[in-house]
């Protein structure tokens, strides 16, 4: 019968103990009920950082376009006023000259000059030059204040005193001047508008024929007065700048002389730092030919030899950077007005807008700044916002890990006290029980369990091994109390009768029974 029991009843081959189970019950459940869910809050957290920094930098570029825009705008703006006032000076000097100068009394040409200079609040260089090479020029470029004329020597007229400038020149200069038909300056009052010292040869040969601007008004093919701009270029004391320029006709039509008004580039150059609202930021200006006008780094325009820089000549590298990076952008038949009048580029890290002036003379601003000056910082606001989220998720994963230690130990303490340990007793008492040693039973002192079911059980085994036990010593006293089986004296020839034979089973032993 134990054979069989044995046959009907398989154990497996691979168990784990009931503390294990308890482990991995408790490691599943702390799995998915913090792992899990941290997860997805240290994804939320680091997707909300991405996100706000994604919006601190969308505001940071609209900040950055908003700020260059000011910054293009207000320098374009001053800039344009600049030239503004140049044309309108100009072009006075065309309706006054025109209208009520005599064109052929020097004197009253500088007296013209001289009330523009004064009453307009025009300290620039104006000037006047006609087909004879006749030149007056009022200067306030360089200090102090000057006049300069280029006039027939030996002319005596009281009524004309600049045409008798030659007077005050010293015998040298006079002879120099003779020579050359160099230009003879000398001190000028602007107000008072006299001249203030003697006459002095600059030993430059000047004719105004030859100049750029004087030859730009005269190739004019209009009638039309219309001021013009030349090129830039370097003025005779190696200053640079450009001049507006406007024919003077008289009733006839004929051209008669050329007004004239500069723009020297030093006080463009000198105002452009003020308008840049960044540590990095910089700005620079240039006509269509890409001559530099200004920069905001205050590099000298004009190279050792006497030549206007261009903007690939820039010493500035991250200036010299976009220029370059401009330059390639036009083709080989276009100049820098196409750009115009307003393009923007994000470049090798830099913010750049690019502005061209509508009219003559079509100069272009360059401003721009590295992103870094906008951006920076919002991205130190994003690095300090994943430290912060990785040490807040280190310092969780260690309080988690704590937590799911100290959940394990005591989830293990309480399982090993309340089923492991009893079970393993119980365990115990069954195995030597089928021994049919029953001492383990006998030192087991029920004690009872809190969980209902091992109670239960506790209480049903101690019942059914009592039983069991009892069974046993019932069976071993019965057994030790019939004692060893005497001969019968029924004849052994004659079949034992029914009757002995159930006396016979009766007095079995009860362990052969079993």
């Amino acid at each position: 019968m134990a054979d069989s029991a044995g046959a009907k009843y398989k154990s497996r081959s691979c168990t784990i103990p009931v503390l294990l189970v308890v482990f991995l019950q408790t490691l599943t459940v702390c799995i998915t009920l913090v792992a899990i869910p941290l997860s997805f809050v240290f994804y939320n957290l680091k997707y909300s950082n991405q996100l706000s920094t994604s919006s601190g930098l969308a505001a940071a570029n609209a900040l950055a376009t908003k700020i260059q825009n000011n910054e293009g705008e207000i320098a374009l703006s001053n800039l344009e006023s600049r030239i503004s006032t140049i044309q309108n000076i100009v072009m006075d000097m065309q309706l006054l000259m025109s209208n009520y100068v005599d064109q052929t009394n020097p004197q009253m040409i500088l007296n013209n000059l001289a009330y523009v200079q004064k009453y307009q609040n025009y300290f620039g260089n104006i000037y006047y030059g006609n087909p004879q090479d006749a030149f007056i020029g009022l200067t306030s470029t360089v200090a102090p204040n000057q006049i300069n004329v280029n006039l027939p020597l030996n002319v005596n007229n009281p009524s004309c005193a600049v045409c008798e400038f030659w007077k005050t020149l010293s015998p040298s200069d006079l002879s120099l001047a003779s020579k050359s038909s160099n230009l003879s300056w000398a001190s000028w009052d602007i107000q008072t508008q006299t001249v203030t010292s003697a006459y002095k040869s600059m030993n430059t040969p000047f004719a105004p024929t030859k100049r750029s601007w004087y030859l730009q008004a005269a190739s004019s093919k209009t009638v039309t007065p219309t001021v013009q701009w030349t090129n830039p270029y370097v003025f005779v004391r190696n200053i640079p700048g450009a001049t507006a320029n406007v024919p003077l006709y008289d009733v006839s039509g004929k051209m008669v002389g050329v007004a004239a008004a500069d723009i020297p580039f030093g006080p463009i150059q000198n105002s452009l730092s003020s308008y840049l609202q960044t540590t990095n930021a910089f700005m620079f200006i240039f006509s269509p030919d890409g001559t530099l006008v200004a920069n905001s780094k205050n590099e000298n325009l004009v190279t050792p030899d006497g030549k206007l820089k261009t903007i690939l000549n820039l010493s500035d590298p991250t200036m010299l950077d976009c220029a370059t990076y401009l330059s390639g952008l036009i083709g080989k038949t276009q100049d820098f007005k196409s750009l115009g009048p307003l393009s923007t580029y994000n470049y090798n890290g830099m913010y750049l807008q690019v502005r061209v002036m509508e009219s003559a003379p079509y100069w272009a601003i360059v401003n721009g700044a590295p992103i870094t000056d906008y951006t920076s910082g919002i991205n130190d606001i994003f690095s300090a916002l994943q430290t912060t989220l990785e040490t807040n998720v280190g310092t969780i994963i260690q309080l988690t890990t704590a937590i799911f230690l100290v959940v394990v130990v005591v989830s293990c303490f309480l399982m090993y006290f309340s089923m492991a340990r009893p079970l393993r007793v119980l365990t115990d008492i069954m195995r030597q029980a089928t021994d049919f040693d029953f001492t383990a039973f006998e030192n087991f002192k029920q004690r009872g369990n809190f969980i209902e079911e091992l109670n239960v059980m506790e209480s049903t085994f101690s019942l059914m091994l009592e039983k069991f036990a009892g069974a046993i010593q019932s069976n071993k006293a019965i057994t030790g109390a019939r004692g060893p089986t005497k001969p019968s004296s029924v004849d052994s020839s004659k079949p034992p009768s029914s009757s002995n034979t159930a006396a016979s089973e009766s007095t079995m032993p009860a362990e052969k029974v079993a």
